[in-house]
């Protein structure tokens, strides 16, 4: 496949600008997305920013899934849906993502016809959703680790027990703390009612705790519950 210097040079620099490559274990997070999910481990720990993105698309602009889309492409589709509506990130990749397609012979899908694969047993249960930066995620991360519930990990593990089983094990699993609660927020994300019905469920164990009114006060500002 061939794509151009320049066409490469601006997507390296678009991501390293709009995706948190500083931190290989915040990329990955965002790989929740079943576009992109079976890619998630080509981000590697090693190195500095710059060269996990080189990396990237050194191993994944030749890449495609089954259905012939390129990996390059879906991950800047994936990254621009994952940027808060009306930020520059959010246009500029989508509009990569379209060049990037073109330049490739345009066997790829529109944005359109590439939308969220729906997880499974989700049916009917996905709805408009409102999209997070990776800023407001982490303000939810952090606001959520304040509660005992998912500050423990046993107490986290038990509480996602009690959530419909199509959800709970859709989270992808990590031993960092923090990593996990993302990945939990993300999956959430992709379901109309996924926050509250995780705030019930959660509120059962933690009760009305300071911590619990402040997720809950959070989560109603950012129009997610």
């Amino acid at each position: 496949m061939g794509i151009s210097s320049e066409l490469l040079q601006r997507i390296r620099d678009e991501l390293l600008r709009c995706a948190p490559f500083d931190s290989p274990g915040s990329v990955r997070a965002l790989f929740v997305d079943r576009r992109i999910a079976p890619w998630r481990n080509v981000v590697p720990d090693a190195g500095n920013a710059a060269s996990r993105v080189n990396l990237l698309i050194e191993e994944l602009h030749e890449q495609e899934n089954e259905r012939g889309e390129n990996a390059l492409v879906l991950i800047l589709r994936v990254f621009s849906d994952q940027a808060s509506v009306g930020t520059a990130c959010r246009g500029t990749l989508a509009g990569l993502a379209d060049e990037l397609a073109r330049e490739l012979g345009g066997g790829m899908a529109s944005a359109s016809q590439t939308g969220r694969i729906p997880l499974p047993g989700q049916g009917s249960s996905l709805g408009a959703r409102r999209t997070l930066s990776l800023v407001e995620k982490q303000l939810v991360v952090t606001a959520l680790l304040a509660c005992d519930t998912i500050k423990d990990h046993e107490q986290r593990r038990a509480m996602l027990a009690e959530l419909p089983r199509e959800m709970a094990t859709a989270i992808p699993a990590n031993n960092v703390d923090r990593v996990h609660v993302l990945n939990i927020v993300n999956t959430w994300l992709q379901y109309a009612n996924g926050f509250p019905q995780l705030l019930e469920t959660l509120r059962a164990f933690e009760g009305d705790k300071l911590p619990m009114q402040e997720v809950e006060a959070m989560v109603r500002q950012l129009g997610i519950g």
